[in-house]
């Protein structure tokens, strides 16, 4: 089975590379194949194209870049969540992956 991508957006703030390691210990911890990166609100567009992700999370303080952002993932066919505020301020890798792991198989 092919890897999945988890595309997280956020700003460009130093909680994105702790968000993303507590992602990755419950991806190791599951076992899952599927891996995590970010990138901040400029480069969205590109590295959905780039990357070709399977899902695109936004983190809650780009929650209104929702609409433009769907309207690019829907062209390519990629799911869009946002993360809960609760599960993004306690930096919970499970639940964010959880929620991506509901749109990525559907």
């Amino acid at each position: 089975m092919a890897i999945k991508k988890i595309m997280l957006a956020c700003d460009a703030s130093a909680t994105t590379p702790l968000l993303v390691a507590t992602i990755e210990k419950a991806i190791s911890a599951q076992d899952k194949n599927v891996m995590v990166f970010a990138t901040t609100s400029p480069h969205i567009d590109d590295k959905i194209l780039s990357e070709q992700p399977s899902i695109v999370l936004l983190a809650p303080q780009l929650a209104y870049l929702k609409g433009e952002v769907k309207a690019q993932t829907d062209q390519v066919g990629v799911p869009l969540a946002v993360i809960q505020l609760n599960d993004f301020n306690d930096m919970n890798g499970e639940r964010i992956l959880q929620l991506a792991e509901r749109f990525m198989y559907r």
